[in-house]
């Protein structure tokens, strides 16, 4: 066992005096070890309202996501009703848009058994469980001056065209808020004269 000797015993003290005279003013004590309590509740609403923002911007996105992809689905619907009635001209002018009445509510069905869209007056329901479909046509007016297609309420000479339709296919779905919808026009002519 070996015993320290004075100079060494002094020369411990002299550093442990100046270890506590470094580390403690008027008498308190003090030490940097870890966080205050001050520094913690700070930096918890730091963290808390970080937290609750980006909880937010992740909520409001995936309810945009939703709505877009919604609204592109019912794009797409539409798309199809506009291009069934275009398919029903193909197939028949006489038989098929002749017959339907200005103003009146159609519903596209797409017939399995025969292969084509029939345009029809009962409601076959929502599609998909969210989606309503419908076509509407109306009459078409020409400028007499240039046979152009003259815009609804247009004043002026003009003559009904009973060769051409205005076709409108309208889709329609219920989001948690409101009553959204997608609205297509296009004009269907007698190109075939059948």
């Amino acid at each position: 066992m070996s015993y320290i000797g004075k100079k060494e015993k002094q020369k411990f003290t002299q550093k442990m005096k100046s270890f506590f005279i470094q580390h403690t003013t008027y008498g308190i004590r003090y030490t940097k070890y870890g966080f205050g309590l001050i520094e913690i509740v700070i930096a918890s609403a730091i963290i808390g309202t970080a937290l609750a923002s980006l909880s937010g911007v992740l909520i409001s996105a995936f309810r945009m996501s939703v709505a877009d992809a919604s609204r592109a689905q019912a794009t797409f619907l539409a798309e199809e009703g506009v291009e069934a009635v275009r398919l029903s001209r193909d197939t028949g002018w006489q038989a098929n848009i002749a017959p339907l009445l200005v103003g009146t509510l159609y519903y596209p069905v797409f017939d399995t058994e025969a292969g084509a869209w029939t345009l029809e007056t009962e409601n076959p329901g929502l599609i998909d469980e969210t989606f309503s479909r419908t076509i509407v046509v109306g009459d078409v007016f020409r400028r007499e001056s240039d046979d152009a297609i003259a815009p609804d309420g247009e004043p002026g000479a003009t003559f009904l065209d009973e060769g051409t339709l205005r076709a409108t296919s309208l889709v329609g779905w219920q989001t948690s808020s409101s009553t959204e919808k997608v609205e297509l026009m296009t004009f269907v002519a007698d190109i075939y004269a059948n």
